[in-house]
């Protein structure tokens, strides 16, 4: 964001005054909790699945269609199942997709109130983020730090260094594809699967990354050295 905000200005020292603060996860509302006591895992009949969560806006930023294309490749593998939690303009073009392809491996619910997040977005194995081409420097999922919180690796289609793939590979926390990418997309979900056993370990760097990096109070202190210059 620094840098695309920084094209826009003439002259290094007007650079210079941009500083970027993260926003924080909601660590009073969310945990980690244990994935064998899910509700909403019993409910959907999904517990034996290995689950990916999209959970938040269904707009025009978003890019779900790569996400249903794999979906659809995997449709008769009945390891994997994907849940969409939310709302947006693309919410009713998903419903259509999933009907026309008869995809049985997509649950699709409404929006869940904030108070439920603790629970919603532990009912995953891996927490999906989804932007389209050309959101660099423009957009920051907040449900990234969410997932952070929650404990979940996070798999992201975003192009590379955005500020979703540096928190990814800052923290080692999950993986990365360009939107679009449907192919690579499908890979890694493999791949992912078969490297399954590494996932706790994961959840336990990105529970860590949310408590001492994206907190309120480390959004907080940010702001008192920047204003204290």
């Amino acid at each position: 964001m620094a840098e695309l905000v920084g094209s826009q200005m003439s002259g290094e020292k007007n650079r210079k005054k941009i500083f970027v603060i993260p926003n924080w996860a909601s660590l009073e509302e969310v945990e980690p909790l244990p994935r064998a006591s899910n509700e909403l895992l019993k409910e959907l009949r999904i517990t034996d699945k290995f689950v990916f969560l999209y959970a938040g806006n269904m707009g025009h930023p978003q890019d779900l269609e790569t996400i249903v294309r794999c979906a659809a490749e995997l449709k008769n593998d009945d390891r994997f199942h994907f849940l969409f939690i939310g709302s947006g303009v693309k919410k009713k073009w998903l419903e259509k997709e999933i009907e026309t392809h008869r995809m049985r491996n997509v649950s699709v619910l409404p929006p869940r109130p904030r108070g439920e997040q603790k629970f919603f977005l532990n009912a995953c194995d891996v927490g999906l983020v989804a932007l389209v081409k050309k959101m660099y420097g423009v957009a920051m999922p907040s449900r990234t730090y969410n997932l952070l919180a929650a404990g979940k690796p996070i798999l992201a289609l975003t192009e590379d260094n955005s500020e979703v793939a540096r928190v990814i590979d800052e923290e080692k926390v999950g993986w990365t594809v360009a939107p679009r990418d449907a192919e690579k997309l499908l890979k890694t979900i493999y791949k992912i699967y078969e490297e399954r056993e590494n996932l706790p370990a994961i959840g336990i760097r990105a529970r860590q990354a949310a408590l001492e990096n994206y907190s309120v109070e480390t959004a907080i202190e940010k702001y008192r050295q920047v204003l204290s210059r």
